[in-house]
């Protein structure tokens, strides 16, 4: 069956965030007619990651004139597709464009995808219009079953979303364990050599944000040895929430034991993930979204090998439960948060044999071919209908 679809994504995936296209690139292997549309530089005309290429269109800027130009560049793109054409929509920001532009447009020939769930009153600017687009389109696709639930009854949609896990596919190049690498790393901070010869690196997972519990874990920091050492990514120098980690990092005493990188590429990304020695999925239980949770920063941890903290929400607690990656605990006590990662840090398991039980675990029940088929069978009966 021939298939042209438009992806309307979230940013550009050959940085930092290939999740934003994955079912793009899924789909392109199957059908090799996709083009993506997205913000990002209008120079550029490929989106080029390690699981495949995409002939794509940029827009420049965001904010409501980036969003304009969005709108009118997918109203275009509608008014030029055939009657066959597939549109894909990823993600609450390109919501707006998607209602406006894709008026009248028939809904079976319209897909909704979703990494999170806006419940209700959280954010009503993008619920106001996700609603809209979750409601018009011939199927709706989530990434946590509990999500799905919410989002259907919420929504009032006439099916349950499909779940299509946050995982990256089994060929997705994953780095390597390396000694010298490391030892770069633990250079990076401003402590002693015997803090740095017994060093346990813990990833915090992103930037210093209350979304991520990150106030909390500075202060778990602080309660433990001074050989245990945070990094944080994607704090731009001189930001907002570099000089509040810094400032907060500071009046704890802990400073010298804090690292904040800046944006780097996903490859590089997964090359200091992979050095670390426990990562960080912790969130508040401040609403569905939270509570539900389905990171992406799950699959990079153990397919690099890392085991994972993860707040004691009920999907972290099945997955640990079913395939011992890590502990839980309650993300908003410091107290709980420095046991929790003593304890993986002190396990009895060696620890290279932690990381290859956790990167052949991820290889088999963590990859994105396992839901993907999922994407496939929508297209088609969205194709037939």
């Amino acid at each position: 069956m021939s298939c042209s679809i438009i992806f309307v994504g979230s940013g550009d995936p050959s940085g930092r965030a290939p999740h934003h296209a994955m079912a793009a690139l899924y789909l392109e292997r199957k059908y090799n007619n996709i083009h993506y549309l997205s913000f990002g530089d209008p120079l550029r005309d490929q989106v080029k990651t390690a699981f495949g290429r995409l002939s794509a269109t940029f827009i420049r800027g965001h904010g409501i004139f980036g969003h304009l130009r969005l709108t009118w560049k997918l109203f275009q793109m509608r008014l030029n597709a055939d009657s066959d054409t597939m549109f894909y929509v990823y993600g609450s920001v390109n919501a707006p464009a998607a209602v406006f532009a894709l008026f009248g447009y028939p809904p079976n020939r319209i897909v909704y995808h979703t990494q999170d769930y806006l419940e209700l009153g959280r954010h009503p600017h993008w619920q106001f219009f996700e609603r809209r687009i979750a409601r018009k389109a011939g199927r709706v696709i989530s990434n946590e079953p509990n999500r799905a639930r919410f989002m259907a009854s919420s929504y009032q949609l006439k099916n349950v979303p499909t779940v299509v896990r946050t995982y990256l596919p089994r060929d997705w190049p994953i780095p390597a364990f390396e000694d010298d690498f490391r030892q770069t790393l633990l250079n990076r901070f401003a402590v002693d050599d015997a803090c740095k010869a017994s060093g346990k690196i813990i990833m915090a997972g992103s930037n210093f944000s209350s979304v991520r519990c990150s106030e909390e874990l500075m202060k778990a920091l602080q309660l433990l040895s001074d050989n245990h050492l945070l990094v944080f990514t994607r704090m731009k120098k001189g930001s907002a929430q570099y000089r509040e980690c810094k400032g907060l990092g500071e009046k704890l005493g802990v400073v010298d034991r804090v690292l904040l990188l800046d944006d780097m590429s996903y490859g590089d990304l997964l090359k200091y993930i992979a050095v670390c020695d426990v990562g960080m999925l912790v969130y508040p239980a401040d609403g569905i979204g939270n509570y539900y949770q389905a990171p992406g920063r799950l699959t990079e941890y153990l397919r690099t090998g890392l085991p994972v903290v993860m707040s004691d929400c009920p999907g972290f607690k099945l997955l640990d439960t079913l395939y011992d990656i890590g502990a839980v605990c309650d993300s908003t006590s410091p107290e709980e948060l420095a046991q929790t990662i003593l304890k993986l840090t002190e396990s009895g398991e060696l620890d290279s044999d932690r990381r290859l039980r956790l990167r052949k675990l991820a290889e088999t029940e963590f990859i994105y071919e396992i839901d993907a088929p999922k994407i496939e069978k929508i297209i088609k009966e969205l194709m037939s209908a």
